[in-house]
């Protein structure tokens, strides 16, 4: 069995520069918080013979219950990337329910369309001693081909998304890529009226954070119209990252007022993803997750119509499985919990 073990540092860390330029061929964004949150996102280093051979972003959360201790939380283990490191899972995993003495929690969702690497993971998060947990995301997604030219690719689509993408040119609308730092306060304020739209209170909403320092990983597109003083206000944004051929639709956000009157914001943002993605060798699209097609009351299956338009299949991709490697801690929060529902 080969020798596994982790490394970590803060991810603006401006040390470590050889391990940061081999991470940053593996992790491109991660959906994460402020610098004013009770949370700090983490480089984690996987070495293995004591060679430093992927890694992924973790999310640390201070538990509120348990003051001192922390939450620990993967997203989108899986993808090409990680299946050179199938063999080693359990004990990466094992070697992640380790990582500090004080952690309350450690929950791993992974994200992966082939059932094989799904059945892979769940395998490797029992042996790890991880447990089945309710999923914080969607199960199921869409993805669709990137074709080779514009015309075929427009030809893929729904005739309402044809419609509404070119609806969205003669509304004066220009799409570009920018860079988060100059338009942060302006994309985090999309973000919280995307999500509140959607269910969720401002509090819930975590600012987001572009993690890549190489631009064939990930773009951030911007949306603007001539509205307002400066006629160029940033009316919505959407990110897209590189995983091996595939291209994700990671997050994004548009505004709702009267004077963009039924502006199709969000098609050509998605296009123009598509159009990137062609341009950086992926031969598929991941539209994000999506509601299952029974719930038709979810709040996002407006969402779900909205990425079929563009000619995507169905596919599950995800899984939710947690530990608490100190079961003291745990007993500890659940018997805070009680406590604070009893009032």
């Amino acid at each position: 069995m080969a020798d596994v073990a982790l490394s970590w540092l803060p991810w603006d860390a401006p040390s470590a520069a050889e391990e940061r330029a081999v991470l940053q061929r593996y992790v491109r964004y991660g959906s994460v918080v402020g610098a004013d949150s009770a949370a700090s996102l983490l480089w984690c280093g996987v070495h293995v013979g004591g060679v430093l051979r992927t890694g992924f972003p973790v999310v640390a959360h201070r538990s509120r219950a348990v003051p001192g201790s922390w939450l620990l939380r993967v997203e989108r283990a899986g993808g090409d990337d990680f299946e050179p490191l199938l063999d080693h899972a359990a004990e990466i995993f094992a070697a992640l329910r380790r990582a500090h003495q004080y952690t309350l929690r450690v929950n791993v969702a992974f994200y992966d369309e082939r059932p094989e690497v799904r059945r892979a993971l769940a395998a490797a998060l029992t042996e790890a001693g991880y447990r089945p947990a309710p999923p914080r995301q969607y199960l199921e997604t869409l993805i669709a081909p990137v074709l080779p030219t514009d015309d075929e690719q427009l030809a893929s689509f729904s005739n309402s998304t044809r419609r509404n993408i070119r609806e969205a040119g003669r509304s004066h609308l220009v799409v570009r890529p920018i860079a988060y730092g100059d338009f942060r306060t302006e994309i985090d304020r999309l973000l919280v009226e995307a999500f509140t739209r959607h269910g969720k209170s401002p509090e819930q909403v975590e600012p987001m954070l572009l993690l890549s320092g190489r631009a064939e990983h990930s773009v951030l597109f911007g949306a603007f119209h001539p509205i307002g003083a400066n006629h160029q206000e940033l009316v919505g944004f959407a990110v897209f990252e590189k995983t091996g051929a595939k291209c994700v639709y990671s997050v994004a956000g548009t505004a709702r007022r009267p004077e963009l009157g039924r502006t199709p914001i969000s098609y050509p943002l998605l296009w123009e993803g598509f159009r990137w993605a062609r341009q950086v060798g992926c031969t598929s699209v991941d539209l994000g997750g999506v509601p299952s097609e029974e719930h038709t009351d979810d709040p996002r299956a407006t969402i779900a119509a909205f990425k079929a338009g563009f000619g995507g299949i169905r596919a599950t991709i995800g899984g939710e499985w947690q530990c608490t490697p100190t079961p003291l801690l745990g007993m500890v929060e659940r018997t805070v919990q009680v406590l604070r529902r009893r009032g």
